[in-house]
């Protein structure tokens, strides 16, 4: 666990969450966001909650759901900052299971360059009209291609960016 979270594991955040989960129980749905990763996507979920709810809440209830939604506006650029660091720790470790034993890594790249190869290969046969297909294979292969030379350049960085050896 990095510094960002506490003893028992949880984010600025995900005390906000069980704090006012307490009064605005919808919130308590958004931790399942929290948990999946898609930490952006449950902070502006956690404030259209609140905001939904101070706008149709009475009485002692508005007051203190106002209160959660001022507290929610004031830390939301801490809780993304939070996020974000917590996301570059994350990487950071991934990157270094693979610094000593890179056995994994030749194996991916093998398999990967060979089935896109492959893929590139029957790709050229459907331009060139060797290979006759039906116009949805063609998108379907077309699609994947593309796809897979889109994360090509990821892959690469993930897998060898962090794990070259300095002299």
């Amino acid at each position: 666990m990095g510094k960002f979270k506490d003893k028992h594991g949880k984010s600025r955040f995900g005390k906000f969450l069980q704090k006012a989960g307490s009064v605005v129980p919808e919130l308590i749905d958004v931790a399942g966001e929290l948990a999946t990763g898609d930490v952006m996507g449950a902070i502006q979920e956690a404030g259209d909650i609140l905001k939904g709810k101070s706008e149709s809440a009475t009485g002692a209830d508005k007051t203190r759901i106002q209160e959660l939604l001022n507290e929610f506006e004031l830390k939301k650029m801490e809780f993304a900052a939070e996020a974000f660091r917590i996301e570059v720790e994350d990487r950071k470790d991934a990157r270094s299971l693979y610094r000593d034993n890179p056995l994994i890594q030749q194996i991916f790249a093998v398999v990967f360059l060979v089935g896109y190869a492959f893929l590139s290969w029957y790709l050229l046969e459907i331009l060139k009209g060797t290979i006759e297909e039906n116009e949805l294979f063609k998108t379907m292969v077309t699609m994947i291609w593309t796809g897979t030379s889109t994360k090509l350049g990821t892959i690469i960085d993930f897998l060898f960016g962090g794990s070259m050896k300095k002299d």
